[in-house]
C-alpha cells in the first residue's frame, strides 16, 4: 500500500500518513454502516476523497485531512474524530437494517 501511494503523489508518502488516513476512512465506513446500512457503508469512504479531490485544495483544513502533509495536526485530529465516532456508533446501534 505504501508503494501504491508513493507513486501517486510527487511527495513522499509515511507510515504516518497511511496510518492516518487509514484510520479516518475507517472511521467513515463505520459511519457508512451506521447510517446507510452495511450494503452502502461504502459511500463515505469513496465520497469524501472524491470530494477532497475535486474541491478547491484545503489541506490545511478539516475536510481536506487526507490531502494534508504529515505533520498536520487537524488531519490527525479530524482522522482520530472520524474514527472514535465511527466506533462508537458502530459499537453502541450496529449497522442499520
Amino acid at each position: 500500500m505504501l508503494l501504491a501511494a508513493q507513486t501517486a503523489v510527487r511527495e513522499p508518502v509515511t507510515a504516518a500518513v497511511l496510518l492516518r488516513d487509514a484510520a479516518g476512512l475507517t472511521g467513515l465506513a463505520a459511519l457508512g454502516a451506521v447510517l446507510f446500512g452495511a450494503e452502502y457503508a461504502w459511500t463515505p469512504v469513496v465520497g469524501w476523497p472524491a470530494v477532497t479531490l475535486f474541491a478547491a485544495p484545503d489541506p490545511a483544513g478539516v475536510g481536506g485531512w487526507l490531502l494534508a502533509p504529515p505533520d498536520g495536526r487537524a488531519a490527525a485530529w479530524t482522522a482520530a474524530a472520524l474514527l472514535v465516532a465511527g466506533a462508537t456508533g458502530y459499537a453502541a446501534a450496529g449497522p442499520r437494517r
